[in-house]
């Protein structure tokens, strides 16, 4: 069983994936504590919460193999799941093993557990559809609605954790923060794109709004993120060329969307790019929390 799963890991949620979404946690406590008070020591024993987040973004994964089982018997049928290289069992009890681990990685605190359970009900009825299953299958719009949430969730969680220390935030500058979880909207918005010409019987975004419309949502998105991503590092007092840069640094990544709108073959898909992004936000808010 666990040759299987390490397999599954390597496959679905490499450590790429891990160190992701582990420093995903620590820039939202880095610049939780750069806007609380920044004269204060960073607490470290709040990595728990970024290690927490690990287990409940790969139980997210596990979740969906269950979900779109029979999807992926039809469009993606080399995936270890469908192509019998795991088993449903194997999975179960991975699924398992990340809800024991996040909630053991949350008990020290009472708040912080409170929050961890929080997620996992969610998580749950995500798995569950919501109890709508047929309603949510036949409209992604729908799903996307109901089960993009969690992101906002995992967030809160952080911040959950963020508050136990001596430099907690305002309820104001929690607010101020969320919008960067739609760095992950975005993804998700992305990896659901499609050049015209490269549309299949897979449901996108693209083929449901059609191309322009669902590229200038996830531009929208794109504005929202660099504004808060500005906003935030001009609040924590940097120097204005450092947000200068990160901008620079946006718009770059930004520019094949506005390719995409034109119709333009791009040489790789718009899911690359928004992953580069969520590369750039994280490492470069976090590295100049820390240097400037």
């Amino acid at each position: 069983m666990l040759k299987r799963i390490f397999y599954y890991l390597s496959q679905m949620y490499p450590l790429s994936s891990w160190l992701g979404t582990f420093l995903t946690g620590f820039m939202v406590l880095t610049l939780s504590w750069r806007l609380g008070r920044g004269d204060e020591s960073f607490e470290w024993f709040t990595l728990v919460g970024p290690a927490a987040l690990c287990f409940f973004s790969l139980l997210l994964r596990v979740k969906d193999e269950f979900k779109d089982y029979e999807d992926d018997l039809r469009n993606f049928p080399q995936r270890p799941l469908p192509s019998g290289k795991v088993t449903k069992r194997d999975l179960k009890f991975l699924g398992w093993f990340c809800v024991v681990a996040a909630l053991g990685l949350s008990a020290w605190d009472e708040e912080v557990f409170a929050m961890a359970c929080g997620v996992l009900i969610y998580s749950y009825l995500m798995l569950k559809w919501f109890f709508r299953e047929e309603q949510m299958r036949a409209s992604l719009p729908l799903a996307f609605l109901t089960h993009h949430p969690v992101v906002l969730l995992h967030f809160g969680y952080l911040i959950a954790v963020n508050q136990t220390t001596a430099y907690a935030v305002t309820p104001w500058q929690r607010l101020a923060l969320m919008p960067l979880a739609l760095i992950m909207t975005n993804w998700e918005i992305c990896r659901k794109l499609r050049h015209p010409k490269d549309e299949t019987a897979y449901t996108t975004y693209s083929k449901l709004w059609g191309y322009r419309r669902a590229g200038t949502i996830a531009l929208i998105l794109n504005a929202a993120i660099a504004a808060t991503a500005v906003s935030t590092l001009l609040s924590i007092g940097v120097a204005w060329y450092w947000a200068l840069l990160y901008l620079t640094g946006h718009l770059f990544l930004a520019w094949p969307l506005v390719q995409y709108l034109q119709a333009k073959k791009l040489g790789r898909p718009m899911k690359d790019w928004a992953e580069y992004l969520i590369l750039w936000v994280v490492g470069y808010l976090t590295l100049v929390s820390w240097v400037a």
